[in-house]
């Protein structure tokens, strides 16, 4: 069916000519369907053309000459936080394609977009502004090289990465916001997640916007199709961090002869005696491998001579192993819960570990004075008096992610380690409990699915271990309770 051009200058209601729009809650939350009929439906604002693109089966939106932009405004309001994917094929080369969530007056009602309004950005991003969106940028190339994600009134940077959305093809996008944490993918993968530095206010409902802006003289266009809105998410967010603060440091509490800064908005963690064993090990006179490492013995004449040590409290059955840390988070999980960070390893050298659902073995906090001390070796944590899964990931020579279950350190699940496969690169780390089933993903990548039939550990403390060789640095960290199974 074909949908016939109008172009408009200044707001104009559509009648709704397509209802195509379908319902549906699913476990995960409300999901909206919106076809290509319904969008050309949406309201038109800036100076531009929509049509249907009976071929493609797609909504073509057009900025017309001298003209600062077009864009599609939703009739309806959705949930703040919220998911939205759709198809997008951008069909000129000069030319930005935005979506913008969160579209509200700043009291949170709707926005006024003033008659003859002819597209300029300026209306948003302006600091006197009195409207208020989170852009999402892309195919940006016309102007600069980066996608971005921006908030407004002020256009103040959220994040900011290489722009993947360069062809004049189909491209799939997603594009999400839960509390103060943004994020972009396309075709699959992740091109922007990071965290607002400022405190969002939240609203119960706001718009959707999708805008394109070219030279302003009537040749850029870009079809759309296939939108999906997904509302009351199945996530309820607990802890946020993005460590560009000090005080954020005080939701931490470090165990083992560790050293923990902010190293440029980023947690920085290793060992004290990092650099003591790297250097040893470019000299030679030490191996440094998963299997068969042989620094603990000059580690052992080194912390004793710093530290003062009794090497007994450091041993295990008459074997020392000090020198790891262990950095756990104050927050206790609900029974089901994801966790979510950003991990960059600045060693070759492994290993990198998160500790979590983890309780004193009576069910205590691991912060209870009545269980025993510990210090970073790992029998405190795998044969003491605490309970908990630990992963073990960034293992260049093992090349596997280790799924283990303590007291007793038993080895329930392994899988491939994409993050030692490209050990420069920063990657997106998730793990997800629902339940007595453990899912871990590097970089959306699926590494474990592990269902424990033996007694399944729920709420509890998490935590990161690094072994002695290890450094690297952690960000965007989140916290959310799962209110519905997301397997």
């Amino acid at each position: 069916m074909s949908f016939p051009i109008k172009t408009y200058f200044h707001k104009k209601q559509l009648i709704f000519l397509f209802l195509n729009c379908t319902f549906s809650i699913f476990m995960h939350g409300q999901i909206t369907n919106i076809d290509a009929n319904e969008l050309a439906n949406w309201d038109l604002h800036g100076i531009g053309s929509v049509s249907y693109d009976k071929n493609e089966k797609a909504v073509k939106l057009t900025e017309s000459k001298e003209s600062l932009g077009a864009m599609l405004v939703s009739p309806t309001s959705y949930s703040e936080n919220l998911v939205v994917t759709f198809k997008v094929k951008p069909l000129q080369h000069e030319g930005v394609c935005v979506i913008l969530l969160g579209l509200n007056d700043l009291d949170g009602g709707d926005v006024t977009i003033p008659k003859n309004y002819n597209g300029d950005f300026n209306f948003w991003k302006s600091e006197k502004s009195t409207a208020r969106s989170h852009a999402f940028a892309f195919h940006t190339a016309f102007h600069q090289p980066n996608a971005f994600i921006k908030e407004n009134p002020g256009f103040i940077n959220i994040g900011l990465q290489k722009d993947v959305v360069t062809e004049e093809k189909w491209y799939n996008i997603e594009v999400g916001k839960i509390n103060s944490r943004f994020w972009m993918k396309v075709n699959g993968k992740t091109v922007i997640d990071t965290l607002s530095n400022k405190k969002q206010r939240i609203f119960n409902k706001s718009k959707i916007a999708l805008r394109v802006r070219g030279p302003g003289d009537g040749t850029f266009s870009a079809l759309y199709k296939d939108l999906v809105i997904k509302e009351n998410l199945n996530y309820k967010n607990i802890y946020a961090c993005n460590f560009n603060e000090s005080k954020d440091l005080e939701d931490w509490i470090l165990e083992g002869p560790g050293k923990v800064k902010l190293k440029k908005d980023r947690l920085l963690i290793h060992s004290k005696y990092q650099k003591f064993i790297h250097k040893k090990w470019k000299k030679g006179r030490i191996t440094i491998n998963s299997t068969n490492s042989n620094y603990y013995p000059v580690l052992r004449k080194k912390m004793i001579s710093d530290l003062k040590i009794n090497p007994s409290d450091y041993s295990y059955e008459g074997s020392f192993s000090g020198g790891p840390v262990v950095l756990w988070n104050k927050t206790k999980t609900p029974e089901n819960y994801e966790i979510t960070f950003n991990f960059k390893s600045l060693s070759p050298h492994s290993l990198h570990m998160i500790i979590f659902s983890a309780l004193g073995l009576n069910g205590e906090s691991i912060f209870s004075s009545d269980l025993a001390k510990r210090n970073g070796t790992a029998p405190k944590y795998t044969k003491g008096d605490i309970s908990n899964y630990r992963i073990s990931y960034f293992a260049p020579i093992r090349k596997t992610a280790n799924l283990r279950k303590s007291p007793g350190r038993k080895m329930l699940d392994s899988g491939i380690d994409f993050a030692s496969q490209s050990p420069k690169e920063l990657h997106r780390i998730r793990v997800q409990k629902w339940k007595n089933n453990i899912v871990f993903t590097i970089n959306d990548k699926q590494v474990l699915n592990y269902s424990d039939d033996e007694k399944a550990l729920g709420a509890g403390y998490f935590g990161l271990r690094l072994m002695v060789p290890a450094i690297g640095t952690y960000d965007n960290f989140n916290l959310y309770e799962l209110k519905n199974g997301p397997f």
